[in-house]
């Protein structure tokens, strides 16, 4: 095989490993699920699991330039008579890639070991952990059973990933955890950028960037990258308003898109009267937030005509619900004849369609 198609495949399967594509992800072919047994849960042990996942990164990504060397050496591609007193006869070139790849593997284990020391009292993580709260590992705790909770906004994929908890915003990375108190940042939109994911594709990525700022003095600032749909689900998870200096323009995602136009024939249609010493409308089942405030009824064809069907629930979900519930029932790929179609009742499966949705009405 010629050294350079050699050092072509080698470099893309590093490359795969380091930024693995979904095949790998599926494969377990990850850094995380090698080491899964030293790494643990992340579930469980959130810090835990990210001081010792950046400190694998570090070592294994430190390493790669010599590994590079010694499988060339191994599998003969450089001059190896004298090998192992002489590794580097391949020429100038090789004793300097020799030297700077050892010495970045020795510098990275030197670092690793350093950070390990003490109970890991000296890497990174911790040392931002301990701007929170001494002793670091009691903040470390809160974070960690806030995390389990399944209250929490998560975004991203493998390394880079935003959750927000009750408490905390954590950002990871390849070789680090940012963090911030919630009640102690205030998030501003500073850019964003629309990708088109294909040329005859009708919708667009939106990626949003938002700086996180902490109020004290001494914390460091990040931005996190998240997309334009998970937007509305971010501002849910926070007490403050994001600052938008900038009056970016933040695309809706194509579910939000069509429940505004489904709202907006739903309140041209027909309203559902409900009697003024009738007993209210009991809470949405669908988002528990809400008051139901729409009813099923056919009112597009007469009774025994169409494939409508009559639903004689009592009212239980809300405009918002009821349009997401039609939306996700709908073919992904047929965007355009989304509010032609039609659904069935979410809870007796009666088929209807957005003429027979009526708002309600007490009088």
């Amino acid at each position: 095989m010629d050294l350079t198609f050699f050092t072509l495949v080698y470099f893309l399967i590093l490359f795969c490993l380091i930024a693995p594509p979904t095949e790998f992800r599926r494969s377990g072919l990850t850094i995380e699920y090698i080491l899964s047994s030293y790494l643990g849960s992340e579930n469980i042990d959130f810090i835990g699991y990210h001081v010792r996942r950046t400190t694998a990164n570090l070592l294994f990504h430190s390493c790669l330039p010599l590994s590079y060397y010694i499988i060339l050496i191994l599998l003969n591609y450089l001059s190896a008579e004298n090998y192992p007193f002489n590794p580097w006869a391949g020429g100038i070139y090789w004793d300097v890639y020799f030297y700077m790849s050892s010495s970045i593997a020795l510098l990275a284990i030197t670092l690793g070991y350093y950070w390990s020391s003490s109970k890991w009292q000296h890497h990174p993580i911790v040392t931002n952990l301990q701007q929170f709260g001494q002793p670091w590992r009691v903040v470390s705790s809160s974070v960690n059973n806030e995390f389990r909770r399944i209250e929490k906004f998560s975004s991203g994929e493998l390394n880079f990933c935003t959750y927000i908890t009750d408490s905390w915003i954590l950002k990871t990375s390849t070789y680090t955890l940012l963090i911030a108190h919630k009640h102690d940042a205030k998030l501003s939109i500073v850019d964003s950028q629309t990708y088109q994911l294909a040329v005859d594709s009708p919708t667009a990525v939106q990626k949003l960037h938002i700086r996180v700022k902490s109020v004290q003095r001494g914390k460091c600032d990040f931005i996190i990258v998240l997309n334009s749909e998970k937007y509305q689900e971010l501002t849910g998870m926070l007490e403050e308003p994001i600052e938008n200096m900038r009056n970016l323009v933040i695309q809706q995602s194509l579910s939000d898109k069509f429940v505004v136009a489904f709202k907006e024939q739903v309140m041209r249609n027909v309203r559902y009267i409900i009697p003024e010493n009738a007993p209210a409308p009991e809470q949405c089942i669908g988002c528990l937030t809400k008051s139901a405030d729409v009813k099923l009824q056919k009112l597009c064809y007469p009774p025994q005509e169409g494939e409508c069907r009559s639903c004689f629930c009592k009212p239980m979900w809300c405009l918002d619900c009821m349009g997401k519930w039609f939306a996700c029932r709908q073919d992904q790929r047929r965007i355009e004849t989304w509010l032609s179609s039609k659904a069935p009742c979410p809870t007796c499966r009666a088929t209807f369609c957005v003429l027979d949705v009526c708002a309600i009405e007490i009088l």
